[in-house]
Order: C-alpha cells, then structure tokens, then sequence
C-alpha cells in the first residue's frame, strides 16, 4: 500500500521501466499512512488481507521485504502481476 506513482509523479521525463526495476528492489517505497492504518484495523478486526499490486513476479522478493519494513506484516497472500 505504498505507491510507486507517489515516488515517480515529481519526475517529468517519460517512465524508465530499468530504473523503476531498481527502485522496486532498493524496498524503499514509503507506505501510505492512511493505507496501513486501514491495512492495521482490519487486522486487527480479524480479517483475512490479500496484498495486491501491479509489479512483476520478479520483484517479489523486493516487494514482500518492503511491505514488512513498512508495517505490512502477516498478510495471507501477495499477488503480482
């Protein structure tokens, strides 16, 4: 629940699939707060939370690690594209 758009919307050249790459795998990305608290009570409330994005399989790893830094912890799935 943290956005590459947020990250990447200050920039005006054209989108940079090799630079996003490395970006996603520095799992820097800032979470949302508004996000995580939601993310937060409903796991608190006892749902079962899906983690769902539009990055590559191949960021998996990158992504996962990231999540968790942020405060995204014990979701039951992480779906890429």
């Amino acid at each position: 629940m943290s956005t590459s758009l947020q990250c990447f919307s200050h920039r005006s050249e054209p989108f940079d699939e090799l630079s996003f790459d490395e970006w996603v795998d520095l799992a820097e990305a800032p979470a949302l707060q508004a996000s995580l608290n939601l993310y937060k009570e409903l796991k608190q409330l006892g749902f079962t939370v899906f983690m769902l994005t539009g990055r590559s399989e191949h960021q998996r790893n990158a992504t996962a690690k990231n999540l968790q830094v942020e405060g995204y912890s014990d979701w039951e799935r992480l779906i890429l594209r």
